[in-house]
C-alpha cells in the first residue's frame, strides 16, 4: 500500500517544476474522487513545496497557495478522515515539523502528536502506526532514530517522486 498518488502526469510536472499545475491535478482529482491517498498527497505536496524552500526563487512557486492548501486540506481530513492512519499520520507529520506556518495551529504546538497518537492506535495499517510510533519516539528523546526497515519504507514510498524519495531519505539511513 503506497501512501501517495503518483503518476505519470504528477512525474512531468515535478519534471518541469510546474507545481501549480501540479496541485491542481490533484484537486480535481480528489473533487472528484474524495481519495484518501489524493487528500494526503495534496496535505504533503503543499507542506513540501510551502516548507523546502528549494524552489523558492522559480517563477510559478506561490508559497501562500502552498500554505492554504496544507491548511484546507488537513482541516478536510479531520471533517471526513480522521479515523483514517494514513492521514493521521500525513497531518501529524507535517504539522510536527512546521505547524507555525499554518495560523489556525500556531496556538497549540503539540496538535500534530494527538495526530500521530491516532495513527499509532489505529492497528488496520501497522506500517503507519510503526512510522508513527517512530515518529513519537524520536520527539520524546529529542533524537532521531532510523526506522531502518527497507520493506515497510519501500512499501509505502516505491515511486521516485519528490514525496518518497524525501521519506525515504528521511527513514533509511544512507
Amino acid at each position: 500500500m503506497e501512501m501517495f498518488y503518483y503518476d505519470s502526469i504528477i512525474a512531468e510536472y515535478e519534471q518541469h517544476h510546474k507545481f501549480h499545475e501540479l496541485l491542481s491535478y490533484l484537486l480535481q482529482l480528489y473533487s472528484s474522487k474524495k481519495n484518501i491517498i489524493v487528500l494526503d498527497t495534496i496535505i504533503a505536496y503543499s507542506w513540501y513545496f510551502a516548507s523546502s524552500h528549494e524552489y523558492d526563487y522559480e517563477d510559478n512557486y506561490n508559497y501562500d497557495e502552498f500554505i492554504a492548501l496544507w491548511n484546507q486540506y488537513i482541516d478536510i481530513g479531520i471533517q471526513d478522515f480522521s479515523d483514517n492512519p494514513c492521514f493521521n499520520f500525513i497531518a501529524g507529520y507535517t504539522l510536527g515539523l512546521h505547524y507555525l506556518y499554518i495560523r489556525s495551529y500556531r496556538g497549540n504546538d503539540k496538535e500534530y502528536l494527538m495526530f500521530m497518537k491516532r495513527a499509532s492506535q489505529q492497528n488496520s495499517n501497522l506500517r503507519i502506526k510503526l512510522l508513527a510510533e517512530n515518529f513519537v519516539a524520536n520527539e520524546k528523546s529529542h533524537s532521531y532514530i532510523y526506522l531502518n526497515n527497507n520493506d515497510i519504507i519501500y512499501s509505502l514510498f516505491p515511486s521516485d517522486s519528490l514525496l518518497d524519495i524525501y521519506f525515504r531519505q528521511i527513514y533509511l539511513t544512507m
